[in-house]
């Protein structure tokens, strides 16, 4: 049998070859307040493309410009490049604690 330093070599090998492109995850910082309130002020002048109401429809072409719009405003005033992914989540994350 195996020491336990070559079993974890060996599963490390193994893990590597069996996932060639898989990159460790980086985590971004949380949004400052200046990045919240940037995010804020931008989706609530894009609110009827990001949000419609009722029968209102907006493309999908649309909305992705309004978000990448949302991207940009956001990582402007920041060092960090946030994507529009990041501002959704933190979008409803705040939405989240100022409801409860």
């Amino acid at each position: 049998s195996p020491a336990p330093r070559e079993k974890s070599q060996a599963a490390l090998k193994l893990h590597s070859h069996s996932q060639p492109h898989s990159m460790p995850r980086r985590l971004t910082p949380r949004f400052g307040d200046a990045d919240l309130g940037r995010l804020l002020d931008t989706v609530e002048t894009r609110r009827d493309v990001l949000f419609p109401q009722g029968s209102q429809k907006v493309s999908h072409r649309a909305a992705s410009a309004s978000w990448d719009a949302v991207v940009v405003a956001v990582s402007s005033g920041s060092v960090i490049r946030r994507t529009g992914l990041h501002c959704r989540k933190n979008l409803h994350r705040a939405a989240r604690v100022t409801w409860h």
